[in-house]
Formats: C-alpha cells, sequence, structure tokens
C-alpha cells in the first residue's frame, strides 16, 4: 500500500515551511543580518583613544595595517586609558566619564560604529584598568581593590581581597596587613582557570602575588621598583621587573584556612627591598615557579608578551644605560627564552600590545600609534594620523572568519 503524500499533517508543514522561507527572504531583503552576523569581525583591527587639539578624547577604532576605516566607538563618554577588548572580539570595555560622573567609571561598547554604550559601574568611587576574565566577566579595580562584573553590570563581586578576606589582609593599626601600604596597583585574571596576577604597593616598591580564586591560596612570586605582568594564552604568566628579581620559589602567603581563622597576612610578608640594579623578564609556570629569566640592562616602562609566550615586547620612553657607556631607547622586542633581541624603533616609547597571531606589535611614540612587524627587519608604520595624539592601542583578539 502506497503511503499517502497528501496528508493534513504534512499540508501544515508545507505551509509553514514555505512560511518561514518567505521570511527570510522579507528579512533579508529588509538589509536585516542573519543571526550571528550583526556585528561584523574586528580581526585586524585596533582600538586606542585619540584626543584632538582641544583635548577631547575619543574612543576609535581602526585598521591595524594601514589606519584606515576610522570609527568613532562610544560618542558621549570621555575615555580615560584601560582599553580591554571581549575575548570575540565583539565589544571594548573601557574606563571613561560620561555626564555629570567626575569619577571614571566602567563602560562597554559593541564595535560597530553607532553602538550604545552601557555602564557597568556606577559607584561614587573612580575606576579603572578593565580586563576581560575567562569566566567572561569584566575586571577592574576600584579603591586599591580587584572587582569582577557581567557584561550586563550585575552582580558585582569583590575579587581581591575577597569580602571574607578584607580583615586579614588590612590588618589592624597594631599589625598592618599587607593591604596597608596602597593596595593593588596592577591585576591581571588569567586567560584559563582562576588564578589572578596581583601586584601590590609596598614601602619599597612592589610586590607580584599569584593568587588562586577559587581555592584563595595566593603565593608572592617577585618584588621590583615597579613590576609589569602579562598572561599567555595557555595561562603562563610573565613579568617584567625593573629594578627587582622574582624569588628563588613561590612564598606562600595565606589559603581559605588561614583567612578563616581571622589571622592577619603582616605587611613584613610582602614589603622587602627588591635588588638594586637588576631588572629581568620572568617566565613563571601557573603554580608561580620560574621557569626561565632574561636578564635586562634596562627597566622598561611598558611590556607586552606574544599570546604564545614566547616574545616580549618592551618600550623605553628616555634612554637606558645598557653599560660600556652606551644608552639605548625605543621598542626592543626579544625572545623570552634569551633568544637575541632587536630595536624595532629608536624613538621614546610608551604603550606596546601584540596582535592576536603575534606577527605585530602596535606602540605609542610622541603623539602617533605606531605598528610593526614582531620579526627582525619590520618597518614601522603609522597609524594614527593629523592633529592630536593617539595613545594606549589594544589589538582585537577575533581571529579571521574563514
Amino acid at each position: 500500500m502506497r503511503p499517502r503524500l497528501l496528508t493534513i499533517r504534512n499540508f501544515v508543514l508545507l505551509i509553514a515551511i514555505t512560511g518561514l522561507f518567505s521570511g527570510l527572504v522579507f528579512w533579508l531583503k529588509s538589509g536585516m543580518p542573519l543571526p550571528g552576523g550583526s556585528v561584523p569581525s574586528t580581526a585586524g583591527n585596533i582600538a586606542y583613544i585619540s584626543t584632538s587639539e582641544d583635548g577631547v578624547s575619543h574612543l576609535v577604532m581602526a585598521r591595524g595595517d594601514d589606519g584606515s576605516s576610522v570609527v568613532s566607538l562610544a560618542d558621549g563618554v570621555v575615555p580615560e586609558g584601560g582599553l580591554a577588548w571581549k575575548p570575540d572580539g565583539s565589544l571594548v570595555a573601557f574606563a571613561g566619564v560620561s555626564g555629570t560622573d567626575r569619577n571614571p567609571q566602567i563602560h562597554e561598547v559593541d564595535a560597530q560604529a553607532g553602538a550604545k554604550v552601557v555602564p557597568l559601574t556606577h559607584t561614587s568611587s573612580a575606576k579603572s584598568a578593565p580586563v576581560f576574565g575567562s569566566d567572561a566577566r569584566v575586571y577592574f579595580l576600584a579603591d586599591g581593590k580587584l572587582l569582577a562584573t557581567t557584561t550586563e553590570g550585575t552582580n558585582t563581586d569583590q575579587v581581591f581581597p575577597s569580602s571574607d578576606a578584607l580583615k586579614s589582609l588590612a590588618g589592624t593599626d597594631e599589625q598592618p596587613g599587607i593591604l596597608s601600604m596602597g593596595g593593588i596597583a596592577r591585576a591581571l585574571p588569567s586567560p584559563v582557570g582562576s588564578h589572578i596576577a596581583v601586584v601590590l604597593k609596598t614601602e619599597h616598591g612592589e610586590a607580584l602575588l599569584l593568587y588562586e580564586a577559587e581555592t584563595k591560596y595566593c603565593v608572592m612570586i617577585g618584588v621590583a621598583e615597579r613590576i609589569l605582568p602579562a598572561f599567555a594564552s595557555d595561562g603562563r604568566l610573565a613579568a617584567v621587573f625593573a629594578n627587582g628579581s622574582p624569588l628563588s620559589e613561590p612564598r606562600p602567603l595565606f589559603n581559605a584556612d588561614f583567612l578563616k581563622a581571622g589571622a592577619t597576612v603582616s605587611k613584613d610578608a610582602i614589603d622587602i627591598v627588591p635588588p638594586a640594579g637588576s631588572s629581568a623578564a620572568v617566565v613563571f609556570d601557573t603554580a608561580g615557579a620560574v621557569q626561565s629569566v632574561l636578564p635586562l640592562p634596562f627597566a622598561p616602562v611598558a611590556a607586552a608578551v606574544s599570546p604564545d609566550g614566547s616574545r616580549i615586547a618592551m618600550a623605553l620612553d628616555k634612554p637606558g644605560n645598557i653599560g660600556k657607556g652606551k644608552t639605548i631607547q625605543g621598542l626592543l622586542l626579544g625572545g623570552l627564552k634569551g633568544e637575541p633581541g632587536t630595536r624595532a624603533f629608536s624613538g621614546p616609547v610608551s604603550d606596546v600590545s601584540f596582535s592576536p597571531d603575534g606577527k605585530q606589535v602596535a606602540f605609542v611614540s610622541g603623539s602617533s600609534v605606531y605598528t610593526v612587524s614582531s620579526e627582525a627587519g619590520g618597518t614601522p608604520r603609522v597609524l594614527s594620523t593629523g592633529p592630536g595624539r593617539a595613545g594606549a592601542p589594544v589589538w582585537s583578539p577575533a581571529l579571521p572568519r574563514h
């Protein structure tokens, strides 16, 4: 017996499919994009802050190869540094001032022209240094502490110190804790797992801590006059110690049981005088043990590590002494395992940022943003043009769509 082709069920399915197809055709003819295609890929783009001659700053995005296709991203909000891309390259988080705000708040905006700026924080304290964590939350600094919020600006948590650890880390007048000397100078969540690199201010400089947020286990791994941390994509931590060095082995500071007992982590545990006149670029494993040390004859003002953790870019804004009466300044590129380094630019340099494939570096010199190949022999290209100045360049982490 042959099956019946024309049944009530099949007739209803035919009408539904015809309706869906007609609706899709109308959607596309009306200029509406398909799901997933609403935000164009930002692969190869750089976000940076452009400040006009009259002193007004704007958040802009441009092509990283030639500076073309300039787009203004956050009209109505004045950025004050600290740009961070969402890992898929769809939006940018930044610290900025809007309306009657006196203190910078954390905002986010889709990386396309005309997108609405969304404020993520609203309290009166000043916010800075946003960065995305592996949990898709936005981490930022406020009042010397590290906080995190969702991309909708809800459920803001105090991460370091956690609310139950504040008393132990702040200490008392009789026994000051490790937060009593100024709090957090810089902090970065790892791109994998829940480790956080925390740079604390001390009376003699800075101390680098590696904190595991889930277990609340924390170790100190180095001291210096200034410490510049950066995570590789696999979770290893690299850090430049300007006039300082790593510890020979991680020094435990506290864990969950210690905090539960209410004991104070004394400031003396981290307030160590760093060794004078020594600088280094160091790679640590995910537990804080030293993997490699690259001695440096100068103290960089900024540094970036390639996503694979193999190369480092360092900025010198004024001539640094490299011995035998010689000085050097500019953008210096080298391998973190001691491979010969090169100078990619000879003028004063401040900010630096690697492209997601590690093949390009963006940097700031004078009033302009430049890009250059991370390999030897590249010729720097000026990305920003016109009057005013530009700074804080950060590459989109988005990869090309195939």
